[in-house]
C-alpha cells in the first residue's frame, strides 16, 4: 500500500464517524427543537383555555350553591340555621328552605335537636334533601308525621350527594343521636358521582363550590378514602387535561357498579355495627336496571312497587319527585321500617 492509499485508509473512518457524530447531533437537536414546540403548544394552549374558560365557564349557579359553603371533609354543606327560598320547575313554584344546627333540612331552622329521642337518619342527595317541594312534602316530613312524634326524623340528604359524601356525613353525626335506623335512598346517577372528584367534569357549565371526597377500591373489596375535597378558589389543575376528562366522561364507558356496591355495603356495615336499622330505596323510575337486587340488602325497589305511571310523577320541567311521588315513597318506607322499629303488636 501506497503512502497516499495509507493516508486515505486512515482519513476515512474519522470522515465516516464524523458524519455519524453529525447526524446524531441533527437528531438531537431536532428532538429538542420538537419538545420545546410541543412544550410551548401545550403553554400557549393552556393559557388560551383559562382566558376563554374553557372547559368550565359558568352558566348557572346549582341549587345548593346558593344554599351551601364548602366543608374540607364533605364538599359542601347547607349553612346550618338557615333559611332561603328558590323557584322549581316549569311553573317557577317558590319553594321555602330551612336548615338546622347542623345543616340538616327542616320544617324550621329553629328546629332543636335531641340526642336522647330515637332517631331515624335519611342520608342521600336531592332526592332525600326534597329538591324542589316543600318539607312537609318531602319523604322526611311524611315520616315524622306518620310517625306522630315517636321518632326523631334527621334528614341529612345534600344535592348533588354520591353514596362517598352519603356515607361521610352519616358517620359524623351517627353517634349525635339515639339512631334507631337509617335510610339511603339510591339513584343510579350516584355510581358516576362516586368515580368522580370534580364536579364541573360532569357538568362543566355549573356554578359549584368545590370538588369533593373520593374514595378507592381497595384490593379486598373494601373502601379507602383516596382524596379530600377543595374549594375552587385553591384547586390547581391542567385545564387541558379537565378537556379530555370530560370528553372521556361523556364518550368513554360507563363508571362499574363495583365501588358504588362497596360503598353501600361499608354504610350497611357501620350502621348494623352499630346496633341500628338499615333500608335501602332505590328510587328508579324503570325495571330496567335491577342493580341493587343482589347486593343483600333491606331493599325497597320502586321500579317493582309503583304504578304504571310513575315515572310522571315528577316536578314538571324539572325531573326530581313531585310532592305525590315523595309521599308514596314515605308510605313504602313506613310500611317497611315502623314495623322494625316498634316491634310485634
Amino acid at each position: 500500500m501506497s503512502t497516499r492509499e495509507l493516508e486515505r485508509s486512515d482519513v476515512a473512518p474519522l470522515r465516516n464517524g464524523g458524519a455519524s457524530e453529525g447526524r446524531r447531533r441533527g437528531w438531537l437537536l431536532a428532538c429538542g427543537l420538537g419538545v420545546v414546540a410541543v412544550a410551548l403548544t401545550l403553554v400557549g394552549t393552556e393559557v388560551t383555555f383559562r382566558v376563554l374558560g374553557i372547559p368550565f365557564k359558568v352558566v348557572a349557579l346549582a341549587s345548593e350553591t346558593m344554599l351551601a359553603q364548602f366543608d374540607s371533609t364533605l364538599g359542601w354543606v347547607y349553612i346550618p340555621n338557615s333559611s332561603q327560598t328558590q323557584e322549581f320547575g316549569d311553573e317557577l313554584r317558590p319553594v321555602p328552605m330551612h336548615f338546622d344546627e347542623i345543616g340538616a333540612r327542616a320544617a324550621s331552622r329553629d328546629r332543636a335537636l335531641d340526642d336522647e329521642t330515637p332517631t331515624i337518619i335519611l342520608v342521600g342527595g336531592s332526592f332525600t334533601m326534597g329538591h324542589g317541594v316543600t318539607y312537609e312534602e318531602t319523604f322526611a316530613g311524611q315520616l315524622e308525621a306518620m310517625s306522630d312524634s315517636a321518632f326523631q326524623i334527621v334528614n341529612l340528604g345534600v344535592q348533588a350527594y354520591g353514596t362517598d359524601q352519603a356515607l361521610l356525613r352519616l358517620q359524623l353525626h351517627f353517634h349525635e343521636f339515639n339512631t334507631k335506623a337509617v335510610v339511603y335512598t339510591f339513584i343510579d346517577t350516584h355510581v358516576t358521582r362516586n368515580e368522580n372528584y370534580d364536579r364541573r367534569i360532569l357538568y362543566p357549565s355549573g356554578g359549584f363550590i368545590g370538588t369533593k371526597p373520593r374514595f378507592a377500591l381497595l384490593p379486598n373489596g373494601a373502601v379507602a378514602l383516596d382524596k379530600q375535597p377543595i374549594a375552587y378558589e385553591d384547586y390547581k389543575y391542567w385545564r387541558i387535561l379537565a378537556l379530555i376528562e370530560v370528553v372521556r366522561r361523556r364518550r368513554g364507558p360507563p363508571p362499574t357498579f363495583d365501588l358504588t356496591g362497596a360503598l353501600i355495603q361499608e354504610m350497611k356495615r357501620y350502621v348494623e355495627s352499630n346496633g341500628a336499622e338499615f333500608l335501602t330505596v332505590h328510587w328508579s323510575r324503570t325495571d330496567e336496571d335491577p342493580i341493587l337486587r343482589d347486593q343483600d340488602l333491606n331493599l325497597i325497589d320502586t321500579a317493582l312497587e309503583a304504578p304504571a305511571d310513575w315515572d310522571e310523577w315528577v316536578i314538571p320541567g324539572d325531573g326530581h319527585p313531585s310532592p305525590r311521588g315523595h309521599a308514596f315513597v314515605g308510605e313504602l318506607i313506613a310500611e317497611r321500617l315502623f314495623p322494625l322499629l316498634n316491634g310485634p303488636d
